[in-house]
């Protein structure tokens, strides 16, 4: 159980590591919002050099937060099933809790937010390419 739980803790290390990069988190949003994009995409659309973009892609499929596909002799990345329920329960603790969302005590934002997230959170990680993993994760 001992070994079990460091590897676990040095792969966690690892992801959140590849995160803590403002560049590879704007590659982490245009992901979210676009499901899968190929390194020609990513770069034309955040405006970033190509070795710039294939240093932080490997970093982050490193450290297991996205995969690497290859479809149709074209490579495409997107999240991993580990990245996005790794999102999912990062974005799930900035929720209001149960009482906050009903008005029972003040709702505090955090300062890069505008407005609460919403509960439709759970959207955001539906796969609907035939023949993959359904990354829909349900809540609990």
């Amino acid at each position: 159980v001992g070994s079990e739980m460091c590897i676990r803790d040095r792969i966690l290390r690892r992801a959140l590591r590849s995160l803590a990069n403002e560049k590879r988190q704007v590659i982490i949003s245009y992901l979210i919002l676009r499901g899968e994009a190929s390194p020609k995409e990513l770069s034309e659309e955040l405006h970033m050099k190509s070795n710039d973009l294939a240093y932080h892609l490997r970093e982050l499929v490193i450290g297991s937060v996205l995969e690497r596909r290859i479809i149709e002799g074209e490579v495409k990345y997107r999240l991993s099933f580990f990245g996005a329920k790794l999102l999912y329960h990062m974005f799930k603790a900035l929720e209001p809790s149960r009482a906050e969302r009903k008005g029972h005590t003040p709702i505090s934002l955090d300062y890069m937010y505008q407005a609460p997230l919403t509960d439709d959170i759970y959207g955001v990680y539906r796969y609907t390419e035939p023949g993959t993993i359904d990354y829909l994760l349900e809540p609990g």
